[in-house]
């Protein structure tokens, strides 16, 4: 009785020591905030107080009504509504007619305004279509292994073949045949991997548990997700104004003992400029470092100089009860049917003739009134779909097979838009809204991040 007495009394003891801690934080917090204030006011006085006060006020509800008219912009422009739009949200108690499905996927397609709009040439990148035949020898494929899955090569081994060959195809152009690779779901996977593949190996090579990479501030967003999922620090380099290829002294001095990976482009997103990759690779080779080249825009495969790297890549479980699990990339489950129609594709088109051509141009003096995002915001009012860029504020459009027809249109459309733009205020367009503000105001990056969040939350309300 006398032990528990004892305990009792201890416990209470170290209760009241806990609580008397928290009031003193809470003091010293509010002592610090009060003494702030008192020099506030004593350098300002009371009148200029009140007014940064009421200034202060103004600005979050300017902000607020900001972000409400922003978000019902964004709807307004994704999510269609009125008494005629139909909604889908259980499952018929019947099941439907391939007729029925046809047709409702046509009304979709004219109450949403989309349908075959990006067949008009005004679409930056995206959609990379190459011609009705190209689309015939795909979409064969497609229906062929509509239901293959590459997790069991025993039951779609066609389609495991094809997988590697369309590895061994990629590594051959890229003239290293015995190097290594997989199939991912696009340009955002392969860099997820890599990075992923750096790190690992990095561990297990180098013994390296807090990892570092180094890339250009040009360098895809995708390696800032990477480093936000993986755990990696990232180093941003600035890139030369005149040139745009990355410091490569400033990327010498950003290695570390940490440095797992560094990044270069060819070509990057944002002006289609190439890093020095040969300086790059001139560095990761004197610091033991991992060097991924990257080209911006979606690619089926990632490819490595060794089979012995490529396996830092896999995930493997060999004590699940569900028996050995083991997966090359992010996912399990793959559709069979996206290889099926890489391979067909590429069989299709063989080695003929193929180009890429990077154009870019500026005014040789740009007026001082002249918002070059506006300009973007006024060729969207002619159907354009462009890419706003910050850092510096530019517009590009990432050309296809589909954009050249229509290249005499977009010089027009483009004269006629920059007449237009002149000494016009910027904050009246979308692409202004989520770019310029950025950097023009105040609270625009907190605000450019909660329109994005708004963009992804719209893309999902039915």
């Amino acid at each position: 009785m006398a032990k528990s007495t004892t305990l009792s009394t201890s416990a209470v003891k170290a209760q009241l020591n806990f609580n008397n801690l928290k009031t003193l934080v809470f003091a010293y917090f509010i002592a610090t905030h009060c003494i702030k204030s008192y020099r506030h006011l004593r350098a300002r006085g009371l009148i200029a107080t009140i007014l940064e006060l009421w200034e202060l006020v103004a600005k979050l509800s300017a902000k607020l009504r900001r972000n409400g008219k922003a978000k019902k912009d964004i709807e307004g422009k994704l999510v269609k509504s009125g008494p005629n739009i139909v909604r889908h949200l259980a499952l018929p108690v019947q099941g439907r007619t391939m007729e029925w499905i046809d047709a409702e996927m046509a009304r979709m397609d004219t109450e949403c305004g989309g349908g075959d709009t990006w067949k008009q040439g005004k679409l930056s990148g995206a959609v990379y279509h190459g011609g009705d035949d190209m689309e015939e020898i795909i979409v064969n494929a497609f229906k062929r292994y509509v239901v293959s899955n590459p997790l069991h090569p025993d039951v779609f081994p066609a389609i495991r073949k094809m997988e590697a060959e369309v590895v061994a195809m990629c590594l051959r152009m890229y003239n290293h045949p015995n190097g290594a690779g997989t199939t991912t779901s696009g340009g955002t996977e392969s860099i997820l991997m890599s990075c992923k593949t750096h790190r690992e190996w990095a561990r297990d090579v180098k013994g390296i548990t807090e990892p570092e990479m180094i890339i250009p501030v040009t360098a895809h967003a995708a390696f800032d997700k990477a480093g936000k999922y993986f755990g990696i620090k990232i180093h941003h380099i600035p890139v030369d104004p005149y040139t745009r290829q990355v410091d490569i002294r400033h990327v010498r001095r950003a290695i570390n003992s940490n440095t797992i990976m560094l990044v270069g482009s060819a070509v990057n997103f944002p002006d289609g400029c190439m890093d020095d990759i040969e300086a790059l690779g001139a560095l990761a080779r004197k610091y033991r470092v991992g060097l991924h080249v990257d080209c911006c825009l979606g690619v089926l495969v990632i490819m490595y100089r060794s089979a012995d790297l490529r396996r830092y890549q896999y995930y493997l479980n060999p004590t699940w009860t569900g028996g050995v699990y083991a997966s090359p990339s992010m996912s399990g489950s793959r559709p069979g049917s996206l290889i099926a129609g890489a391979w067909a594709a590429m069989q299709y088109m063989g080695q003929r003739e193929t180009s890429c051509i990077v154009v870019a141009f500026a005014a040789a003096e740009t007026p001082k009134k002249l918002n070059v995002l506006e300009v973007g915001d006024l060729m969207s009012h002619r159907g354009w779909h462009l890419n706003a860029l910050s850092n510096p504020a530019a517009v590009h459009i990432a050309c296809t097979r589909l954009t050249v027809p229509m290249a005499d249109q977009f010089i027009a459309d483009l004269k006629d838009c920059i007449t237009e733009a002149h000494g016009k205020p910027a904050g009246k367009g979308n692409m202004v809204a989520l770019y310029g503000l950025g950097n023009s105001s105040a609270v625009g990056p907190a605000l450019v991040s909660r329109l994005a969040t708004m963009f992804l939350d719209t893309l999902y309300k039915a």
